[in-house]
């Protein structure tokens, strides 16, 4: 008893939980008297193994800010969505397009699903162990331009530099100022050909070109976004309209 109390202890202090529950569940039953030590030795591994990649998810999620961290590829109603072929959302979720630093563009008019679909991609990259940040256009716009003269700011706009994926949540078509086309510029340069990033917008494509006040900018900034991305367009009614009516017949 000694023994096992100074094992468990051991694993404690190595902060090795997920084998202290295992161990504690061996020791609480029989049958792992007839196993042997290699076999226990790797159930106890595996287990921590489990705990040590949940507990990484949990931090990916929190730094993530998804901003539907329940959304899943599996759970997608497809009847809410019916330009959106399942055929296309299953090639995605293999994460090719990630492994080769592609991108997706989801249109399409308010309250047809981008959000919630791109949160689901989202979860999808960070549940196969790749980090992702989540945020919106405005926001990433507004810290990208003061990041040479806020502390937090700068922060910012190294994760967002770093991160495999960026998903830039509303992408919008007011105009931008000099300071933010070229912020906007310099980020999706040091982002091109090493990370990705997942685009929604309530406009088409060719309407971003005139934000950005320089044609040559933008066709910089947009070239290198547009020509590598798998695009997605959402048509439809509203879902929040869909499912009210839904809610109505009942």
């Amino acid at each position: 008893m000694m023994l096992k109390n100074k094992i468990t202890s051991n694993l404690s202090e190595l902060k090795l939980h997920g084998m202290v529950s295992a161990l504690k569940q061996q020791f609480s039953n029989d049958n792992y008297e007839d196993k042997g030590f290699l076999q226990r030795l790797d159930e106890l591994v595996v287990e921590q193994l489990n705990v040590t990649s949940n507990a990484r998810t949990a931090r990916m999620m929190k730094q993530a800010a998804i901003r539907f961290p329940a959304a899943s590829i599996g759970d997608i109603d497809y009847s809410l969505m019916p330009s959106l072929k399942p055929a296309v959302v299953n090639e995605l979720a293999e994460l090719e397009w990630l492994k080769n630093h592609r991108h997706i563009i989801i249109t399409g008019p308010t309250g047809t699903g981008k959000t919630s679909l791109a949160s689901a991609f989202g979860n999808a990259v960070i549940s196969s162990g790749i980090a992702a940040i989540h945020c919106r256009f405005k926001t990433l716009i507004l810290n990208l331009a003061a990041a040479d003269t806020d502390k937090r700011a700068a922060t910012f706009r190294r994760k967002v530099e770093k991160a495999p994926l960026l998903i830039i949540d509303d992408w919008g078509t007011a105009p931008l100022s000099v300071t933010e086309r070229h912020s906007l510029f310099e980020l999706i340069e040091k982002r091109d050909q090493n990370s990705s990033l997942l685009i929604t917008s309530q406009f088409a494509i060719v309407e971003w070109h005139d934000a950005f006040g320089d044609a040559t900018v933008a066709d910089s900034t947009l070239d290198r976004i547009v020509h590598s991305a798998h695009k997605i367009v959402l048509k439809g009614e509203s879902i929040r309209k869909l499912l009210g009516l839904r809610g109505s017949a009942k």
